[in-house]
């Protein structure tokens, strides 16, 4: 069970996310925002191969386009983050696999 402190700052977060969408009427569907998500991902990997911006921005990024993806289709940060606990904690004992190889898996 996640933290209730860490839950609501993520909520905040997906919450704020969110607001500023609406008001900009920025699409985060699965296809709009499935393809930022894509590209933040890739600007992400870019900045860790040296190739420009900054690796912990560009991670933000990657955060707050799937945040607002998440918003859109009502997942919480409750659910997130349990989700995520679970998978971890699965990851940690085994009982989880991955699509990676162990030696990939560095979290």
């Amino acid at each position: 069970m996640v933290a209730y402190r860490e839950e609501h700052y993520v909520q905040n977060i997906m919450d704020r996310i969110g607001e500023v969408c609406k008001r900009r009427n920025w699409k985060k569907d699965w296809s709009s925002g499935g393809c930022y998500i894509h590209l933040e991902v890739l600007e992400f990997i870019e900045s860790l191969r040296g190739k420009g911006g900054e690796p912990v921005k560009e991670a933000a990024d990657v955060l707050i386009t799937l945040f607002a993806v998440l918003k859109n289709y009502n997942i919480s940060a409750k659910d997130l983050l349990n989700a995520l606990e679970e998978i971890v904690e699965g990851i940690e004992t085994d009982k989880i696999g991955t699509t990676a190889p162990k030696e990939v898996v560095t979290v």
